[in-house]
């Protein structure tokens, strides 16, 4: 932004990061509500896949430890199924999962958040998904409104903590649209959320499992002298990112989209770029056509650049691949596979 490089006085800051946040937030509000227009008009369709569902949720929950670890809270997860693997659909159970989790992490204080995933022999092919937390819980006024557009958890308290009060409204929308839905469960303590849908199983029958066992703590790694620079528009995959850089001791610039992205680039001195395929005003793809343009109008050696994305669809990888991308990371990715492409690249620069 033009405005960036002014000089502001100790009076004028406080107003232009407010101005800022506002905008940032503008951004997400914009994006929540076209999304939900898209569910509320049926552009949206459900897409089942075979999936195995521990090893589907196992990084969307790492991520989620790792920023319960910051709060000092404690995250346990637990999967209790008969046949891990189901036809649903992958992106919508994440997402929705994602909102729940995020939302319990960033309104509980002090505690432990829960995952449970289990089935009930009553009610074959279908799963549940719940998610209890010890935060302050939901008002009684507000529990008829809960999924409402921007009326649940107190609208107030939900801007103050950088919340649309959008995000349970889409999650139950995608969760009727996958045929099931989303409960606001009667609790003592905090708040208690019950996700089900219908998953038939499939493929080989396994074990009950627990997704517990399958997240590690974080490897230790100086990353000193390694610098990152990421494009990303979604605060919680940001929060993330930025607490497992912060233990890496790695130098890692945030920016919102593309556009942001190349106007940091063109200061120098990363050794890898992150880009999130789907951003507003400028998506990765754009990002990383221009870059590799002006990389050889300049005769430069290609920056290392992986797209970041979830589930990406052949045509997507195809066309990434085609202008240049150094590879993909999954979203939202897990330490061990950034760790991976960090290191290899820090052994490229020493």
């Amino acid at each position: 932004h033009l405005l960036d490089t002014r000089a502001w006085s100790e009076e004028e800051m406080p107003l232009w990061q407010g101005a800022q946040n506002a905008s940032a937030m503008l951004r997400v509000v914009v994006d929540e509500i076209l999304h939900l227009t898209k569910l509320e008009s049926g552009a949206q369709v459900v897409n089942k896949t075979e999936v195995n569902v521990v090893e589907a949720t196992t990084a969307m929950a790492k991520m989620h430890r790792l920023l319960a670890d910051q709060k000092g809270l404690n995250l346990t997860c637990s999967c209790r199924l008969s046949n891990n693997n189901r036809l649903i659909d992958v992106d919508k159970w994440l997402q929705i999962l994602t909102n729940l989790l995020g939302n319990a992490i960033k309104y509980t204080v002090e505690g432990e958040i829960t995952l449970d995933i289990f089935e009930n022999s009553d009610r074959p092919g279908w799963i549940y998904a719940e998610v209890k937390d010890s935060g302050p819980g939901i008002e009684h006024a507000e529990r008829e409104t809960i999924f409402l557009p921007f009326e649940g958890r107190g609208l107030k308290q939900a801007s103050d903590m950088g919340s649309t009060g959008l995000g349970l409204t889409i999650s139950r929308e995608l969760a009727v649209l996958m045929g099931g839905d989303l409960l606001l469960m009667p609790s003592a303590n905090g708040a208690r959320f019950l996700l089900e849908l219908p998953a038939e199983t499939c493929s080989v029958k396994e074990e009950p499992s627990s997704v517990s066992p399958a997240l590690p703590a974080v490897m230790t790694w100086d990353g000193s002298g390694v610098r990152v620079l990421m494009a990303e528009d979604n605060e919680l995959n940001i929060m993330y990112a930025q607490a497992l850089f912060d233990r890496w001791n790695l130098a890692c610039v945030v920016v919102g989209n593309g556009r942001e992205a190349l106007e940091a680039w063109e200061k120098g001195g990363f050794d890898v770029l992150l880009l999130d395929v789907q951003m507003p005003e400028m998506d990765g793809l754009e990002a990383l056509t221009r870059l590799r343009g002006l990389e050889r109008d300049r005769d430069l050696e290609p920056t290392p650049v992986y797209m970041v994305t979830a589930f990406a669809d052949e045509k997507t990888r195809s066309m990434a691949m085609e202008r240049g991308a150094t590879g993909f990371v999954s979203k939202p990715f897990s330490p061990q596979e950034m760790h991976r492409i960090l290191t290899v690249h820090e052994k490229k620069e020493g």
